[in-house]
């Protein structure tokens, strides 16, 4: 949900 579209804006994204 929120984390995942983080994810897309920053590769270093919590989820990763």
């Amino acid at each position: 949900g929120f984390q995942s579209a983080v994810v897309m804006t920053r590769p270093n994204g919590r989820t990763q």
